[in-house]
């Protein structure tokens, strides 16, 4: 739970998110999210939270090395959005996949 109210924090007080701490900070913030708004389906997916944030992680890093490989950036900017969004998205929004996330530009 602090790991959230960190993240929480830097989104809130604007504080940049490095690169290297964007892939867990997405993990914590999209697991939370899950848990909230599809609890049955992170209940039969996930062992426990460790899990989900390690799966998440490694999507968000994933994403940061195709973006490198396309040339373009991280951005921390993008990475503060990307995290508020998914915080602030309603459960119908984050299950849509309607949560904007732009961390590489």
């Amino acid at each position: 739970m602090r790991a959230v109210h960190t993240a929480l924090a830097l989104v809130l007080t604007g504080c940049a998110i490095e690169e290297a701490d964007f892939p867990d900070a997405y993990g914590r913030a999209v697991c939370d999210r899950i848990h909230q708004c599809q609890r049955s389906d992170y209940d039969d997916r996930y062992e426990n939270r460790g899990e989900c944030v390690d799966e998440w992680a490694e999507f968000a890093d994933s994403i940061i090395d195709l973006g490198d490989t396309f040339g373009t950036e991280y951005s921390s900017d993008g990475a503060q959005e990307c995290l508020s969004n998914i915080q602030q998205a309603t459960c119908s929004e984050f299950s849509d996949g309607q949560v904007e996330c732009q961390v590489m530009q």
